[in-house]
Parts: C-alpha cells; sequence; structure tokens
C-alpha cells in the first residue's frame, strides 16, 4: 500500500493583522489516499504563530504568501518529526479502512 498525502491550507480560515498583512493563525489539511484503492483519510490542524516586536527582513507581505510559503510555514512549526507522525497517522487510518481489525454491530444471528 503506498499512501500519498498532500498538505494543504484552509484559506477561508487564515487569520492576520489588518494593519500590517501578518499572519497569526493558518489552519491546514492534510489529505492522504491510497494509491491502490484510492481509500482516502483527512487530517486537520493549525498552527498560530507569535508576531515579533519588529517584523524581520525576509517578512512576506501579506498579499505576496504563497500557498507554498504556507505550507513550508505550517511544516516548519510542527518540526520534522510532527510532519511524519501526521502523515504516518493518515497511513495507518487508511490501513485500518482498507484492513478493518473491528467490527460493530451484533451478530445476524440475533435478529
Amino acid at each position: 500500500m503506498a499512501v500519498t498525502s498532500t498538505w494543504s491550507i484552509n484559506e477561508p480560515s487564515v487569520k492576520s493583522d489588518v494593519s500590517d498583512g501578518f499572519i497569526r493563525e493558518l489552519v491546514y489539511r492534510v489529505d492522504g489516499v491510497n494509491d491502490t484503492t484510492n481509500t482516502t483519510y483527512r487530517s486537520t490542524g493549525s498552527v498560530q504563530f507569535t508576531k515579533p516586536s519588529s517584523l524581520p527582513s525576509d517578512f512576506i507581505a501579506f498579499e505576496s504568501v504563497t500557498k507554498d510559503n504556507a505550507i513550508a510555514w505550517v511544516k516548519a512549526a510542527l518540526g520534522s518529526d510532527e510532519v511524519t507522525a501526521t502523515e504516518a497517522n493518515i497511513a495507518t487510518q487508511i490501513g485500518l479502512i482498507d484492513t478493518p481489525v473491528e467490527k460493530l454491530g451484533a451478530p445476524t444471528s440475533w435478529s
């Protein structure tokens, strides 16, 4: 089973300062899909950023921020271990959907 994970930003949920465009919060989604069965699973979360007392020289104006910038900031804030754990959890959940280990419901003989 090969699972592909795609990171994205929930665009309507981007929170920024009106005065200078500093992004305070990004809500992210990670969509996983099993390349063989097409089974999908989604994980969501958010990252909050603390505004420094002065904006750094590499500050990107709000209207110039790309989706790739935002995803890179989310991943950097989470750290590589959390990014890896998120993608691994998605693969695990897809595996459980494709090959369940538990069943809900009473036996049909109870009818």
